[in-house]
């Protein structure tokens, strides 16, 4: 939302950070990449918690997170991730919302088919 809050009736799946920072302790092989969103009142304390939880980079979707990387007000959390030496992972493109059948929203009967890629960038 406008807060950069969760929104549980537009999310279809939202695994917590603290889940995933657990799960990759376990695992030595894996890394944690943290999704946090810039706008939240609390994203620099959420950026130094997913650091000190391991985390190596920051994770977005902008295009379904309402996200808009080049809005000036997210300075602050650039700055502090430059800081911190924690890369931004992006995707790019226009995401995909489905409904809870697994089809996006409009496009009924294409089940089964690829419909986009998202390009990752870091």
């Amino acid at each position: 939302n406008q807060d950069g809050e969760l929104d549980r009736s537009r999310t279809q799946v939202h695994v917590p950070n603290d889940f995933v920072a657990r799960g990759v302790a376990r695992h030595p092989c894996l890394r944690f990449g943290a999704s946090i969103h810039p706008r939240r009142k609390d994203a620099l304390a959420r950026l130094e918690a997913a650091v000190a939880q391991g985390a190596v980079l920051v994770k977005w979707i902008p295009s379904i997170m309402d996200i808009d990387p080049a809005d000036p007000a997210y300075g602050p959390f650039y700055r502090r991730m430059a800081e911190l030496g924690i890369p931004l992972l992006s995707h790019a493109g226009k995401g995909v919302h489905l409904t809870p059948q697994g089809i996006p929203p409009g496009r009924h009967g294409m089940e089964g088919q690829f419909l986009e890629t998202l390009v990752s960038w870091a």
